[in-house]
């Protein structure tokens, strides 16, 4: 082999060492950036301040992992059946969800999902729904309902399912004894007063205003319908959680810490301003109940009350909604609240 011959190949092998370096730096410093890219959490919510999850992210000078191992996309929706299909299709990865459609989304659709948190329930001494009618009203006791029209917020739901509890104690059935109108939450007070609907239900955002203007009177609350109660909770694909278990966990140590904040009677005034700002209601409309004993129970830990949800669960199965029991320990994943 000549000198030049010599020199050409050596030449091009030093270019073809040099290259693969290259590469070689270039993959482990792509593979640095992508380890530290948040993680993006999609995350469906329903009623503010029932579901705090958007308001926990206002207050980000708390909050230590935020921007830096994840960030979260926020999407509201309207009934705790309603992200179903979002999960399914995967442009969810967290979401509030309502007993009824947990039972719905691992029943019908077969949705691989985990309990991973409790989100807002039903206990002794807090706030619930209350169902009212008009102070006038004819209706006394739960069996005056018979062959009456009555407001609830969505068909399916666990505030529709705890009404149909209550009045099968008293030996009424539906639809036989009693029919439903689907009504939002903040036309039933409206609905009820121009004698649309017999009956509303009302949760605490709107309850203690409607209470205010008189003229109304309580029949029963959720807490005499169906006891203490796990109604929302937070699922997560599983998926997702196998993939990036460190995100959610840090994303959770977040949470906990805002919702603390949140929950601490020093903190309201505060806290009344940013829920104000951010649901663009009038702040004098939220401190009757927001963040109080006087809105629903939460469990700043986020642990879910798993006896009670397991009673949810198998009331389903007592009014017909589902044909089988759900054993619910089988769906949980406590771990990343702990």
């Amino acid at each position: 082999m000549t000198r030049t011959a010599r020199t050409t190949k050596t030449a091009a092998l030093c270019f073809s060492l040099l290259l693969i370096a290259m590469l070689l730096v270039s993959s482990l410093l792509g593979a640095e950036a992508g380890a530290q890219a948040p993680v993006k959490i999609k995350i469906g919510y329903g009623e503010l301040p029932t579901d705090p999850t958007p308001l926990l992210f206002e207050k980000k000078d708390i909050l230590k992992n935020y921007g830096k191992t994840y960030t979260v996309e926020l999407v509201q929706f309207r009934g705790g059946s309603a992200p179903i299909p979002a999960l399914a299709a995967k442009e969810l990865d967290l979401s509030y969800m309502s007993f009824p459609a947990l039972a719905s989304a691992l029943l019908r659709a077969k949705l691989d999902l985990k309990v991973v948190s409790g989100l807002a329930g039903y206990a002794p001494g807090y706030g619930s729904p209350y169902w009212v009618v008009l102070e006038d009203s004819s209706i006394k006791k739960v069996e005056d309902l018979r062959g009456k029209v009555l407001g609830t917020n969505a068909l399916g739901t666990g505030i529709d399912f705890a009404a149909r509890a209550m009045l099968l104690k008293s030996g009424l059935h539906y639809p036989k004894d009693y029919s439903f109108v689907e009504v939002t939450f903040p036309n039933q007070e409206a609905m009820l007063r121009e004698k649309k609907i017999d009956m509303a239900v009302l949760i605490p955002a709107f309850f203690y205003r409607a209470k205010a203007k008189g003229g109304l009177r309580v029949l029963f609350s959720s807490l005499d319908a169906i006891g203490p109660s796990q109604m929302l909770v937070h699922v997560a694909r599983t998926e997702f959680l196998q993939k990036n278990s460190a995100a959610v966990k840090e994303f959770y140590a977040d949470y906990k810490t805002a919702l603390k904040w949140f929950r601490d009677p020093a903190n309201l005034d505060e806290a009344l301003d940013i829920t104000a700002r951010f649901t663009k209601r009038p702040k004098q409309s939220l401190k009757p109940y927001a963040f109080q004993k006087a809105d629903f129970y939460q469990n700043t830990e986020a642990v879910p009350d798993v006896k009670a949800l397991q009673k949810d669960l198998d009331l389903l199965k007592t009014l017909g909604f589902i044909d089988q029991k759900i054993e619910i320990e089988k769906y949980l994943d406590l771990s990343f609240i702990r």
